[in-house]
């Protein structure tokens, strides 16, 4: 499913993770003050992906699960990149940012 965020990015209360894998597209989204600085992790398992936000798990993905290498994005998106509804609007703020204070790639195993 893709979510539609009522504020698309003004208020910035919630944030989605998407698993993209041939042509299958699975979302998650989760709320928050993403004003402030948070601490995402993503694990990625056998049969399994899981995102906590501050240690806790908010999304859990079990289908779709590649076993082929994949990558890490981390995306802000300034057009409609093919779907409507979730993309900036006139509401939108001017400038709207990411910031990321530190990112690491583990391989377990």
């Amino acid at each position: 499913w893709i979510e539609e965020s009522s504020d698309k990015g003004g208020a910035r209360r919630i944030e989605t993770a998407t698993l993209h894998y041939g042509n299958t597209r699975v979302h998650a989204r989760v709320r928050a003050n993403f004003t402030k600085w948070h601490t995402m992790t993503l694990s990625w398992k056998p049969g399994r992906i899981t995102v906590k936000l501050d240690g806790r798990r908010w999304a859990d993905f079990r289908h779709h699960i590649p076993s082929s290498p994949m990558h890490l994005v981390m995306q802000t998106n300034t057009g409609t990149n093919g779907f409507t509804g979730v993309m900036p609007n006139a509401s939108t703020p001017r400038l709207v940012a990411l910031q990321v204070d530190y990112v690491a790639v583990y391989r377990y195993g």
